[in-house]
C-alpha cells in the first residue's frame, strides 16, 4: 500500500530513516512519516519540560522545537535495534550542553517506535535521569 504515492517502507526504515534526517537536521522528512493521530511521549527527569505526551504531527513539532531549546546536542548515536513486526526498539546515546548553562549533558536512552503503513503511529522515549539531573540542577 504505497504512502504519499511512494512504496511503503518497512518499520525498520522508517526509523533508520529518522534516524539519518535527524542527523541531518531534515525535520521535515520525520514530521512527514508521522501519522496525522500520532501519540509522543518521553519519560524523562520529573519537571523536564518533554517529560509527557504530545499528541498529532504539530505535538511532534512541538516536542522537536523545546528539545531544541533546553538541549545543544553535540552527539546523538542510536545503537542496538530489535524489530518485532511493527514495533522497533532502540537503544542509543547523546551528549552535549544544556543551550541556558552550557553545563555539559549526556545521557543514555531507549525508543520504542510503532510503525503502521510506514508512518510512526507510536513513539514512546526513556531517557536516564540521573545522568540528566546534574545539567537540570545546574
Amino acid at each position: 500500500m504505497p504512502t504519499n504515492g511512494k512504496p511503503v517502507q518497512s518499520p525498520k526504515d522508517v526509523v533508520d530513516g529518522i534516524y539519518a534526517a535527524f542527523s541531518k537536521g531534515d525535520l521535515n522528512w520525520v514530521y512527514d512519516h508521522m501519522a496525522p493521530d500520532v501519540v509522543w511521549t518521553s519519560y524523562g527527569p520529573q519537571g523536564w519540560p518533554t517529560d509527557k505526551s504530545f499528541a498529532g504531527v504539530d505535538g511532534v513539532k512541538l516536542y522537536f522545537d523545546l528539545n531544541g531549546k533546553l538541549l545543544n546536542t553535540t552527539v546523538f548515536t542510536p545503537g542496538k535495534m530489535n524489530i518485532d513486526g511493527d514495533t522497533v526498539i532502540v537503544q542509543g546515546y547523546e551528549n552535549g550542553t544544556m543551550a541556558a548553562t552550557s553545563v555539559p549533558m549526556e545521557n543514555y536512552w531507549t525508543h520504542i517506535w510503532e510503525v503502521e503503513g510506514g508512518l510512526v503511529t507510536r513513539f514512546t522515549e526513556y531517557l536516564s535521569n540521573l545522568v540528566h539531573y546534574p545539567a537540570i540542577a545546574s
